[in-house]
């Protein structure tokens, strides 16, 4: 096989349809995959936190024999990834997925967001996961929802809470406990966020063979559980993606995969946080802002917004670079541009690296026919405004900034104490 690197961080393109249940939108989308094949990945990935039992790395018992997370016996675990990710806008779109080996007698496992790093006293409960957990855990007949406060029960073949939906019924009473000739099961959880502070969620059950491959052209089971308002996550400017074992059922858990769609952003750890909050077309430019939520383990040394015509700009595409380096929120106006479809998000690069913003997508309809113009303003944290005179993009340097900017940059400073310069799109990564 291939080495999947333990974990794959890249770009899948286009969702080529929206989630049914949700109505959301088809946009760029990212994923995050945890294999488990190499010894170190559990300590390189995740912060973990055993509170009891056998949880430990294996090369074997994965999905075709490979490398997985054994758990053999009763345990208490909850596993957390150090990459995080910011909240993004209404329809970002959170799809968990685990392969499980489902062999004991009684207990859980499951995953969902939390912004708490595992410990004694962020994890608890039985089913053992995060306090602030939304996420789901499930079990031989049935699952529980969290919500970040409290529980909510159902079967997979019957009776559940009145707030879940259920959208297919199982066949199989115990369906984790008999609906699996190898005991292997691949697990699904979406969250989608609908309104500024809800998540619907769902979970699906397929019943899969030793290899990961299907059995049935469909999930064996489906529920929704909608309108979740999970106040701390929606609160904090960072969460992770977890995953919890309880009791004794789950013996190995396999390739854990986490997708992103609909403008959320992968925080690495120790970068910065830092949230797009909006762009839109001003005479023909972009007015765009952002929030500088955290600074990560080092202080900030650039922050500002990176654009594009084409999905998931960087700072190798058109730059707007913003005075200010502290935490909170700062704004910025592109040169006036060519009418067409512009990706926007905000940045921020510390001595870990840069991380970016969730994506704004705008439509310039009183741009101009080619170069750009003359244009000016920006805000930093402090709510103080300047001005910068940029030249179009062909007349600034490949790297760097436009000479005629930096010359402006002493009087900016004097008169507002605001510099805002514009890099040009580099030629080699002009996509």
């Amino acid at each position: 096989m291939n080495r999947l690197t333990s974990l794959r961080l890249f770009t899948v393109g286009l969702l080529t349809a929206a989630l049914s249940f949700s109505g959301v939108p088809a946009s760029a989308s990212t994923s995050l995959t945890y294999d488990f094949n190499t010894s170190g990945d559990v300590d390189t990935y995740f912060n973990s936190y055993v509170s009891s039992g056998p949880v430990a790395w294996s090369s074997t018992g994965g999905i075709s024999n490979s490398g997985s997370i054994s758990a053999p016996g009763n345990n208490a675990a909850v596993f957390a990834t150090k990459s995080a990710f910011s909240i993004g806008p209404i329809g970002s779109t959170y799809v968990f997925t685990a392969f499980m080996k489902s062999v004991g007698g009684g207990g859980y496992s499951g995953m969902g967001f939390t912004a708490r790093t595992p410990s004694a006293i962020t994890a608890d409960g039985y089913p053992y996961r995060p306090i602030d957990a939304l996420g789901i855990s499930v079990h031989g007949g049935g699952f529980i929802f969290h919500d970040g406060e409290d529980d909510y029960n159902g079967s997979w073949s019957g009776s559940s809470d009145a707030a879940i939906t259920r959208t297919k019924l199982s066949t199989i009473v115990d369906l984790l406990g008999v609906g699996s000739a190898d005991d292997w099961y691949k697990v699904i959880f979406t969250a989608v966020l609908d309104e500024e502070s809800k998540f619907d969620t769902k979970v699906e059950v397929w019943i899969v063979n030793s290899s990961g491959v299907a059995q049935e052209g469909s999930a064996a089971a489906i529920f929704e559980f909608n309108d979740r308002s999970a106040t701390e996550l929606i609160a904090a400017p960072k969460i992770s993606s977890y995953f919890n074992l309880s009791g004794d059922r789950v013996y190995n858990f396999d390739n854990y995969s986490l997708n992103l769609a609909g403008g959320t952003s992968v925080i690495e750890e120790g970068m910065p946080v830092v949230l797009t909050d909006g762009a839109v077309e001003d005479a023909g430019a972009l007015d765009m802002s952002g929030t500088l939520s955290a600074a990560g383990d080092s202080s900030v040394i650039e922050r500002g917004f990176v654009y594009s015509t084409e999905s998931e700009p960087t700072i190798s595409d058109d730059v707007v670079v913003v005075s200010g380096t502290s935490p909170g929120s700062f704004s910025g106006t592109s040169e006036t541009l060519p009418n067409d479809t512009y990706h926007v998000r905000a940045y921020a690069t510390n001595t870990a690296g840069t991380s970016y913003g969730s994506e704004v997508t705008v439509e310039i309809a009183a741009g101009s026919s080619g170069g750009g113009g003359d244009n000016g303003g920006g805000d930093n944290g402090g709510g103080d405004s300047g001005g910068a005179v940029n030249g179009g993009t062909d007349s600034l340097a490949d790297t760097g900034f436009d000479a005629a900017t930096l010359a402006l940059t002493s009087a900016a400073m004097v008169t507002a104490g605001v510099v805002l310069a514009t890099r040009r799109r580099r030629a080699a990564t002009n996509r």
